[in-house]
């Protein structure tokens, strides 16, 4: 029998972080955790792309100094997630139609406020 030792995992020479980042609504809030969670462990992509919402974090992400990706990440959520500032006033049939209505009629003006907020540099420098 011949004694092995277990091989050491190595990094190819040119290899380069890259963190790549899909779609999907609310994946993107998570995505905004899972970064934060990677800069714990000094992760320092060099390549950050996306798609969809992950193409906005990652703008925010690429658009950032170092220092500052996590909390303008965390300000973009906080913003886009921000709840309704009513409740359902019964909870009749009628009364959620009413409330769901209510909310998508309002969807829009506060999408636009933050897409307005993204490409004005609120979230990142203008260059």
């Amino acid at each position: 029998m011949t004694d092995h030792s277990p091989e050491v995992a190595t990094v190819p020479a040119k290899a380069q972080r890259v963190l790549v980042l899909q779609g999907g609504g609310a994946l993107g809030s998570y995505q905004a955790g899972a970064y934060q969670s990677l800069c714990h462990f000094d992760f320092e992509p060099e390549w950050v792309a996306g798609i969809s919402i992950g193409a906005v974090n990652a703008a925010i992400i690429a658009g950032n100094e170092g220092q500052t990706r996590v909390k303008r990440l965390k300000e973009f959520w906080e913003m886009v997630s921000a709840p309704v500032p009513w409740k359902p006033i019964g909870k009749s049939d009628h009364s959620r139609e009413l409330f769901n209505s209510t909310s998508a009629a309002t969807c829009l003006p506060r999408s636009t406020a933050s897409i307005s907020a993204l490409t004005t540099g609120e979230f990142f420098p203008v260059r």
